[in-house]
């Protein structure tokens, strides 16, 4: 007997300049990022995030947000958390992310090295992004606590 998973799904719209190769993206709640995909029609960039980077910022949030919950789950609140994230595309078309390296620096007091630990593992295990993205790119993440 097979087991049925609930689904969610998610949507979002996306509006196409075609001449300037710019897409609004808007998600259900209206909320609008803008991209710049002209590179490709030999237009100056600049003009928006690139899609490939979306995916890099994606990665951060998701992972952030599972980053952050476990340190309020251990009681151990940041004053401050930056993630940098870096990847690697391979050389060949569509230029594939193959490796990512996420860094998250985390300011606060009593940030131990138990939770930071555990914290990096949950963005790991608890990240949608993250779970998608390892399916085609090894991805890393370090850490580094930082006394408040």
């Amino acid at each position: 007997m097979s087991t049925l998973h609930a689904t969610q799904v998610r949507e979002v719209t996306v509006a196409v300049d075609p001449a300037e190769a710019l897409f609004a993206a808007t998600d259900t709640g209206g909320r609008l990022v803008t991209m710049d995909l002209g590179g490709k029609l030999g237009k100056a960039g600049g003009r928006g995030i690139a899609a490939r980077d979306l995916l890099l910022m994606a990665l951060a949030g998701c992972s952030g947000a599972s980053f952050l919950a476990e340190l309020h789950r251990r009681h151990k609140v940041p004053d401050a958390v930056t993630i940098s994230v870096r990847g690697t595309l391979d050389t060949r078309p569509p230029l594939v992310f193959r490796s990512i390296a996420m860094h998250v620096v985390a300011t606060g007091h009593g940030l131990d090295d138990d939770s930071m630990i555990a914290a990096t593992n949950a963005c790991h295990g608890d990240c949608s992004v993250h779970a998608t993205l390892s399916q085609v790119a090894e991805i890393t993440t370090t850490w580094e606590a930082v006394p408040a």
